[in-house]
């Protein structure tokens, strides 16, 4: 009888230890610097359109690897998600405050993959099938001091049960090279 209580104690431990998301298991983790493009004018007027660029090579540098990793040949991925932020000066709290956009204020690819809600939109794979590539405009409907925010910036690869997932994150440059303030007027 005892042996039988094991065996079945024994069972159920192993079966509570099988777990169909291995999510995090199957997620490699990579970084990219350098691929945001945005030309910031400082001043622009209500209706005008604020516009960036992200730009990433499907091989990248994989730590404790020699050679670059084809995300696309991993994930099979023709588009990575990402959320950029955008937040609004706000003179009752005395700092940046995030704001959600409408999808009709954002111009660019959103892409039926996109986990993200709000501010989500997706990089492409190009033309030539080298780099993945995102053009986004925001239509700027209301004045003020704002900044657009990537500290938390990650690209991911769709969920897919079976193939790696790969997420990317941005490395923002140390030294302030990317000046992400500017406001609008009427």
């Amino acid at each position: 009888m005892k042996k039988i209580v094991i065996c079945l104690i024994m069972g159920i431990v192993l079966i509570g230890c099988y777990s169909s998301d291995d999510y995090y298991d199957r997620t490699v983790r990579l970084q990219v610097r350098d691929v945001i493009t945005f030309t910031n004018d400082k001043e622009y007027q209500v209706g005008d359109t604020l516009r960036f660029e992200v730009a990433f090579s499907r091989y990248l540098n994989e730590d404790g690897f020699s050679s670059p990793l084809d995300v696309f040949e991993t994930t099979g991925a023709e588009a990575f998600s990402y959320g950029f932020d955008l937040y609004q000066y706000s003179d009752f709290s005395k700092r940046f405050e995030p704001i959600f956009l409408d999808s009709e204020l954002v111009i660019g690819s959103k892409g039926e993959g996109s986990y993200y809600f709000g501010n989500g939109v997706v990089a492409e794979l190009n033309e030539t099938r080298d780099t993945y590539v995102s053009e986004v405009g925001v239509v700027l409907v209301e004045s003020g001091t704002f900044q657009l925010d990537f500290d938390f910036l990650y690209f991911t690869s769709p969920f897919n049960e079976n193939s790696v997932i790969v997420s990317i994150e941005y490395v923002r440059p140390s030294d302030g090279t990317l000046d992400l303030e500017f406001s609008v007027v009427e």
